[in-house]
């Protein structure tokens, strides 16, 4: 499925892949659920580090993280920041699949 985890995940057969730094979107996100950083913001600082707008799918699983920040109490705030914190470092790393990242994100 296409979408956000191509953006993180190390690709080794791909040379020309275009990757989102881990802690950029770590800090976006973390910025959107403070409400410190607006959705429009963050995605305008992700597709300023890509040189390249997100696709369709990646901006709907960029949405689709915030949407779950917004709907949780504080403290499933705070736990969901550790597991975005936990696939996007195991994605990047290659220790984790692309079902496991969609399934621990809630996407």
């Amino acid at each position: 499925m296409a979408g956000i985890w191509e953006r993180v995940t190390v690709d080794p057969t791909d040379e020309a892949q275009l990757r989102l730094n881990v802690s950029l979107l770590e800090t976006e996100l973390t910025g959107v659920a403070l409400g410190i950083r607006t959705r429009a913001a963050a995605k305008a600082n992700l597709e300023a580090e890509l040189g390249q707008a997100l696709s369709g799918a990646e901006a709907t699983d960029l949405a689709a993280i915030a949407d779950e920040f917004d709907a949780g109490t504080t403290q499933q705030r705070l736990v969901y920041a550790h597991k975005i914190k936990f696939v996007l470092n195991a994605a990047e790393l290659q220790l984790i699949d692309e079902t496991e990242f969609r399934a621990v994100l809630g996407i």
